[in-house]
């Protein structure tokens, strides 16, 4: 449970950290926690980028995980690479294509 029970999507919306900060500022007014606002950003932005993300996930509800999200697009029973956990396994070492490419580029 977050500390507000406010929703947020991050999935799927711009990743930047001002348009993170905005939507999540923007949700603590729409919810009446108008006074957290403050408290919020002093927070989220007292570290780094992956700072931001885990105050902000802290903070909010933030939408599914990515397993229920490769359960609805592959299926529950589809194996998912080993390296990234998001896409479906498609070579001997479990890795999907895109990670494999990262992993063999010369």
């Amino acid at each position: 449970m977050s500390k507000t029970g406010i929703a947020l999507k991050l999935v799927g919306e711009d990743g930047d950290a001002f348009s993170i900060l905005g939507r999540a500022q923007k949700a603590l007014r729409n919810g009446g926690l108008s006074d957290l606002v403050s408290q919020y950003h002093d927070e989220a932005t007292s570290g780094d980028y992956n700072h931001l993300l885990v105050t902000t996930m802290d903070w909010f509800d933030c939408d599914s995980s990515k397993d229920e999200e490769s359960d609805e697009l592959w299926g529950d029973d589809e194996e998912l690479c080993t390296s990234c956990d998001w896409n479906p396994a498609e070579t001997e070492d479990g890795l999907c294509n895109s990670c494999y490419d990262e992993d063999n580029e010369w």
